[in-house]
């Protein structure tokens, strides 16, 4: 079983390839499918909402085209996390309002409880969870600002 560990996506899928070719060499192939389930069960948590969105799709990309998309995701998730959140445009959230984008919208306990766009769920005391909880980005995944 490969784990792609601290490796980058492209150290991860080189060596599912070439553990592939060298079985591919030996007599035992190894199928598109196989690969790809294998890339995907090895990629780790930080990748959980990338596996689960393919997860749904009626057929899974092929290993190459599998590739293509983790580089893009990695190289979105490697942006959010050097974005510095005082400079970032594109989200703020603040104590009365959440501003995405160009769209404004006022930001209450009842409407966000911290996350900005999820309602709070029924019966949940709005007013000592939020005076327990610190906000969380959900952009970047940061708290507190």
């Amino acid at each position: 079983d490969i784990k792609r560990g601290t490796r980058t996506v492209l150290e991860y899928l080189n060596e599912i390839k070439s553990v592939s070719d060298q079985l591919a060499a030996i007599g035992h192939p190894v199928s598109d499918k196989d690969k790809v389930q294998q890339a995907l069960s090895g990629l780790g948590t930080e990748f959980d909402i990338f596996c689960t969105a393919l997860e749904v799709l009626p057929v899974l990309p092929s290993f190459e085209d599998l590739k293509a998309k983790l580089f893009q995701h990695e190289a979105s998730r490697v942006q959010r996390h050097n974005l510095v959140p005082s400079n970032s445009h594109n989200v703020l959230i603040t104590g009365t309002h959440a501003l995405q984008g160009n769209r404004t919208r006022s930001w209450t306990p009842q409407t966000g409880m911290g996350r900005g766009i999820l309602p709070t769920p029924p019966g949940m005391n709005t007013t000592s969870a939020t005076s327990r909880r610190i906000p969380t980005c959900f952009y970047c995944n940061k708290k507190g600002h």
